[in-house]
């Protein structure tokens, strides 16, 4: 089933000009949490595939290129996925991977401690090459990052991770690029890290996967919350009629639907 964006209902106001994206442009974060009981991997899948095999009954988006930076899973995860879903093999020239996962893996930082960036020099790493990217692309980009916790769970200094996050966020704003970050949290609890701390206080929006209070059923996999971030203005972006929406997993992506109703919103 086609995509009309993120989430049924919500929209970003586009910068400089009239009209609303599925997508955010122009420098935002949308952070997107979800939790292992409640998988939010859709929400990676329906924006690939809304920028490369966008649905003519639906808006189109102004993004032209997606950049996965993949720390938690290899690139081959996603291209399987993005292969099912019919998108690789169309427009795989708007589509670059960075997988941070396999470099890591197999090899050492050149730098590291007092003489890198960040104080990690993984973190360079993953820094340059995005650099590199921004500045070839011809062509409005999304970054999409999967997932950030995975770098604190490997034990990178959480201030190393906000100092990375700040100077990608510069570069994106300097491209006129977008964000979206997945963040994958071990529980429902008040954010007790610094990375998470930041995320909160500089998203545009904030998408919440939680899973259900009485407990993950075989038609629903969760419920979405959706929250307007701190750096949003007003009519920066429409958003859901419902204030919590389910949604359940498929093989490809997932669907969503209004809360005890099975009819399908998107």
């Amino acid at each position: 089933m086609a995509s009309s964006g993120l989430l049924p209902g919500v929209s970003f106001r586009c910068v400089g000009e009239e009209g609303h994206d599925p997508l955010p442009t122009a420098g935002n974060l949308l952070l997107v949490t979800d939790h292992l009981d409640a998988s939010a991997d859709f929400l990676l899948i329906r924006a690939a595939t809304t920028v490369l095999k966008p649905n003519k009954a639906h808006s189109p988006t102004a993004i032209k290129k997606c950049i996965f930076m993949t720390f938690a899973r290899e690139e081959a995860h996603w291209r399987a996925i993005l292969g099912k879903a019919n998108v690789i093999g169309t427009k795989d020239a708007d589509l670059t991977f960075l997988d941070l996962f396999s470099q890591w893996r197999s090899s050492k930082p050149a730098n590291d401690g007092d003489d890198s960036l960040f104080g990690n020099g993984h973190l360079d790493e993953a820094y340059k090459m995005l650099k590199a990217e921004l500045a070839n692309a011809t062509r409005s980009s999304i970054v999409l990052i999967d997932d950030l916790a995975h770098l604190e769970w490997v034990g990178i200094n959480e201030q190393d991770i906000v100092r990375f996050l700040r100077s990608i966020r510069s570069l994106l704003r300097e491209a006129g690029a977008s964000l979206l970050i997945i963040y994958h949290k071990l529980a429902i609890e008040t954010p007790t890290s610094d990375v998470q701390r930041y995320l909160l206080s500089t998203c545009l929006a904030h998408i919440e996967c939680r899973p259900l209070v009485s407990g993950r059923s075989g038609s629903v996999a969760g419920e979405i919350r959706f929250h307007i971030g701190p750096e949003a203005w007003p009519g920066d972006m429409s958003t859901p009629t419902r204030q919590v929406l389910h949604y359940r997993c498929t093989d490809i992506t997932g669907v969503v639907f209004e809360k005890g109703s099975t009819s399908i919103l998107t």
